[in-house]
């Protein structure tokens, strides 16, 4: 869903702040209606950081789903086996069946980040 501002621009739900921060001036929403604030230093500062945050807080989030013992959800015995093992079993597998019908895979590494990206956020914990 796009919200308009009242200077046509559109600005999706999920906008990062600093998207939202143009030069001197911050546009929020309220009452419905956008307006533009003036920001001082503090104020902008204090936005950059909190996105830094956000995304900080979002990677240590990834991190810690890869390090999760996914026996806690099936367990068969008692060894620890992490998400990210699962992962890369799945990843291999998928590799050798394109392989198998005469393709290949350009680059391994962001196929193996697409596809851990796209299980945890369908996941509970993304």
């Amino acid at each position: 869903m796009d919200l308009n501002i009242e200077d046509d621009t559109n600005i999706e739900d999920d906008t990062n702040i600093e998207d939202l921060v143009i030069e001197n001036s911050f546009k929020i929403l309220t009452n419905q209606k956008w307006k533009t604030y003036k920001l001082n230093i503090k104020t902008k500062n204090l936005l950059e950081n909190l996105e830094k945050t956000k995304v900080k807080r979002e990677r240590e989030d990834f991190q810690k789903w890869l390090c999760r013992d996914i026996h806690d959800v099936y367990a068969e015995d008692d060894a620890y086996l992490p998400v990210h093992c699962v992962l890369e079993a799945l990843c291999e597998d998928v590799k050798s069946i394109i392989m198998e019908r005469g393709c290949i895979i350009s680059n391994e590494k962001e196929f193996r980040d697409n596809v851990a990206t796209m299980i945890y956020k369908e996941s509970r914990y993304g």
